[in-house]
């Protein structure tokens, strides 16, 4: 993984929510459903056929996929009886809520993993659920988040060189935008130089920006830059100034102003409650 592809990770922000294990005669099936929730799943037995936002898929005893949430499923057994361990989960990336934390991590429906440990987390998982306890819900929580690693590392495995793009996108040229401002923490780019980068108008700009981000642009490099303050605010003992000139803000004390009103958190107070609660 592209080491700028830190900051799409750092922003993913994942939520369990359930685990069934379901088993599934020959007539089972279901017909273009939407799914809110991402679903994770683990085949045991059988075999099914999924078709996702209209791509075929083939799953077999041991396979995991992935189906994020806002796709269209349609699925059927392919045998006798199938059993299936689903997972429902929210996912998203903070500067990206809009788009599918899948599609920008590049983690495909059918990755092709080495499950054994996956496979270990899903009956962990499922056991725990069937189990309450006290720290059900944190147990749970955790299992989800190492699955989610391990997917993440092993979708990437063969991108050691950083050659995948950064960051995927329906429309390229709003794709190739983002990837510089990923690459240029820095620059703090105007609206015109944003549309010459990505060759159209101002106005067209923030049409694309708006469909694929949810954000108009200039919005999306304030909400950019935030997220990677806070990650630098959590994980450095940088001074704010600093964080704040290498983020394009020549003025610190604008830059402490803005990060109040977007985390509603002074940034001073931000870093104590991460870092410094024992001071």
């Amino acid at each position: 993984m592209h080491p700028s592809a830190q900051l799409l990770t750092d922003a993913l922000r994942v939520r369990f929510l359930h685990i069934n294990q379901y088993r599934l005669d020959s007539a089972w099936k279901i017909s273009q459903r939407k799914l809110e929730p991402t679903v994770l799943w683990y085949i045991s037995e059988g075999c099914c056929h999924l078709s996702v936002d209209g791509h075929p898929y083939i799953g077999e005893a041991g396979d995991i996929l992935v189906i994020p949430g806002g796709s269209i499923l349609s699925s059927r057994t392919l045998s006798t009886t199938a059993v299936v361990v689903s997972v429902n989960l929210e996912a998203d990336i903070s500067f990206l809520s809009q788009r599918s934390w899948a599609l920008l991590l590049h983690v495909p429906v059918k990755p092709m993993l080495n499950s054994s440990e996956l496979v270990t987390l899903f009956n962990r998982m499922l056991r725990t659920y069937e189990s309450p306890t006290a720290g059900q819900a944190l147990l749970l929580q955790a299992d989800l988040l190492r699955m989610m690693g391990i997917l993440l590392d092993q979708s990437h495995s063969d991108d050691l060189d950083g050659s995948t793009p950064l960051v995927t996108c329906t429309d390229p040229r709003i794709r190739s935008v983002i990837e510089y401002l990923i690459r240029n923490p820095a620059r703090q780019p105007s609206l015109t130089e944003l549309a010459e980068l990505a060759g159209v108008s101002e106005s067209h700009l923030r049409k694309l920006f708006v469909r694929e981000t949810g954000l108009a642009p200039l919005s999306f490099v304030q909400r950019l830059k935030i997220d990677q303050a806070k990650r630098r605010l959590r994980e450095t003992n940088e001074r704010i100034s600093d964080i704040a000139y290498s983020l394009g803000y020549e003025d610190a004390n604008y830059f402490s102003r803005l990060f109040r009103r977007v985390v509603n958190s002074s940034a001073v107070d931000f870093r104590r409650r991460y870092r410094d609660w024992m001071s």
